[in-house]
C-alpha cells in the first residue's frame, strides 16, 4: 500500500518535471485512436475546409452517429485541435500559426 504524505503548513514543496515535452504532429497522433487520427489527418489534409459531421464520416469511413466516432470527435475538441459549432467541424486555425 502506497504511502500519501500531505505536506504541513509552512513546508516548501518542489515537483521537477525532468526531460523535454513533444508537440509534434507525429507525437499528437502516437497517442490518438485510428478514428481520432483518420479524422485529425483529414483535417489536416484540408485545413481550410469545414466539413460537417457526415461529411467526415463518409470520408473517414466512419458511421457518424457512432459512439467511436463522437469519442474522437470530443478528444479532438478537448485536445484544442479543432473548432466546431453546431454543424460544421474544422482544424483550428490557430494550429496553422504555428
Amino acid at each position: 500500500m502506497e504511502e500519501i504524505i500531505k505536506p504541513e503548513a509552512g513546508m516548501e514543496v518542489k515537483i521537477e518535471i525532468s526531460g523535454e515535452f513533444d508537440f509534434s504532429k507525429e507525437a499528437i497522433m502516437n497517442n490518438m485512436g485510428v478514428c481520432t487520427k483518420k479524422i485529425y489527418q483529414l483535417l489536416l489534409d484540408n485545413p481550410y475546409q469545414e466539413y460537417s459531421r457526415d461529411e467526415i464520416g463518409e470520408l473517414t469511413g466512419y458511421s457518424s452517429g457512432s459512439g467511436g466516432f463522437s469519442n474522437a470527435i470530443s478528444k479532438l475538441n478537448s485536445l484544442g485541435l479543432i473548432e466546431k459549432d453546431n454543424s460544421h467541424i474544422k482544424l483550428n486555425p490557430k494550429l496553422l500559426e504555428i
